[in-house]
């Protein structure tokens, strides 16, 4: 078995793959990489977030969003720093006014702001 939950070392921040799934906010791809990097099953996965072997596999295969209780529990029990997750967007157009729009984890773009992460606005 690999690192305990929480103790991945700090260069796996910042491996591609992890890099290009927070910037896109794809939790299947990053929980993906926590699992590998543990050398965890998705049961053992499962486990450590406290779902179930198949809701995990769902998540991985990404038929299964996460809501927003779910992001923060599955974060928490991981030990994936808050600070780089990205709950939402704000696009910004041509004109100058912004509009928010859901990211790919089905989280709604003020959720950084109902997390304490970000200002609401």
């Amino acid at each position: 078995m690999g690192h305990a939950a929480g103790r991945l070392p700090p260069e796996f921040w910042s491996s591609h793959a992890v890099v290009s799934a927070l910037a896109d906010c794809d939790f299947a791809v990053l929980l993906e990489e926590i699992r590998r990097a543990h050398g965890w099953t998705q049961a053992e996965l499962a486990s450590e977030v406290g779902y179930s072997q198949s809701w995990v596999s769902k998540v991985l295969r990404g038929k299964q969003v996460l809501n927003l209780a779910q992001a923060r529990e599955v974060s928490r029990g991981l030990g994936i720093p808050v600070h780089l997750l990205r709950f939402g967007l704000v696009v910004i157009s041509p004109a100058g006014t912004s509009r928010r729009r859901e990211n790919r984890v089905g989280l709604p773009a003020d959720a950084g702001a109902l997390l304490g992460l970000e200002p609401a606005g």
